[in-house]
């Protein structure tokens, strides 16, 4: 067995049921969440006493859901496979300066990228965004309590639930089976296909991207803090800043 396989040994126990498992559970346990309270009378009773917009609470619930998610298959790995939160990328790093210019450069990247791919899209028989040729945000936060609900969300239950899930681990069990680009190119797949039902095709085709950018700083710099400080700051902006500007 050769360094990068030691390395990741722990990982190739992870057979493909469980990886397509842990891929799906956090979308399993947001559709039963919602077909059991989201579609309630006590849920339309609380949006409409306080005031919140259903998409925004939506975001919230399957952010929960996801972070749920990734709390159980954490449990079971360290049971099963013994696997550590180290082992996902949460270790000690000595560059922290080097870390957040990669991670700052990879959200202006970004950024030009989406800009690009609108751009295109335009051009195209298919929008961003599901149905709204017009439409530039998934939510827009128009109080302070849809402010908190999304922040709690995408600042923290969506980044580190999704890191750990399509970074630290998917990542980690790929290159036990492939090279490192290939890796790269199938966790990006996986993760564009996944965000397919909730956004649209103009922006699953950016997240294909976008990953492939976070997967690059999760590889080169060998831990997932940058990951999560990439994907929060996308997310402050995507969520929070521009739709409340625009």
């Amino acid at each position: 067995m050769d360094g990068t396989l030691r390395q990741f040994e722990k990982f190739s126990r992870i057979n493909k049921i469980e990886i397509i498992v842990f891929l799906c559970l956090g979308t399993i346990i947001s559709q039963i969440n919602r077909i059991f309270f989201l579609q309630s009378d006590f849920f339309e009773d609380f949006i409409n006493l306080h005031k919140l917009d259903f998409n925004i609470v939506y975001l919230f619930s399957y952010s929960f859901s996801i972070f749920l998610a990734m709390i159980i298959v954490l449990l079971y790995i360290k049971k099963t496979k013994a696997i550590k939160l180290r082992e996902l990328g949460f270790k000690k790093t000595d560059n922290i300066l080097k870390m957040l210019i990669y991670s700052i450069m990879a959200v202006a990247i970004a950024i030009i990228l989406y800009e690009v791919i609108d751009v295109i899209v335009k051009h195209m028989p298919f929008n961003m965004y599901w149905g709204d040729s017009n439409k530039n945000y998934s939510v827009v936060p128009k109080n302070i309590k849809e402010v908190y609900l999304t922040s709690i969300a995408v600042l923290f239950l969506v980044p580190i639930a999704e890191d750990i899930i399509y970074r630290g681990i998917l990542v980690n069990y790929l290159r036990t089976k492939m090279s490192i680009r290939n890796t790269i190119l199938v966790a990006a797949v996986f993760f564009s296909i996944f965000h397919l039902p909730f956004y649209g095709i103009g922006l699953s085709i950016y997240m294909f991207f976008w990953t492939i950018i976070s997967c690059y700083l999760y590889v080169k710099l060998d831990n997932i803090y940058s990951c999560l400080i990439f994907h929060i700051i996308n997310n402050l902006m995507s969520y929070i800043i521009f739709p409340m500007v625009a």
